[in-house]
């Protein structure tokens, strides 16, 4: 599914890691989180990567409503995202061996 999308909703509360944002980044999608995600706010870069809006109905269909007016600036957060996560080298051969250590 996230590979068909435009984009990705993670708006977990106080998430430890966000292995949604992730797998959208992989994807090269980019996310829309909340202010109060936890986690995942070490991965979203407002404006770079998605944005991060307060968590309620009419913030995030704001936000949804950017993204699907602007494909090409959410098209091209998404390639930002991809890169940021190879950049930052995490896969799940390194992810398993910081958990299992």
């Amino acid at each position: 599914l996230v590979n068909r999308s435009l984009a990705c909703a993670c708006v977990p509360f106080d998430e430890d890691y966000g292995y949604v944002t992730l797998e959208a980044f992989y994807a090269g999608k980019a996310v829309i989180t909340t202010r109060d995600a936890g986690g995942v706010l070490e991965f979203v870069t407002e404006g770079e990567t998605g944005t991060i809006s307060d968590a309620t109905p009419e913030a995030l269909g704001e936000a949804m409503t950017r993204f699907a007016e602007d494909r090409p600036a959410t098209i091209s957060m998404g390639a930002a995202a991809r890169d940021e996560i190879h950049d930052r080298n995490i896969n799940w051969p390194s992810t398993v061996k910081k958990l299992v250590a």
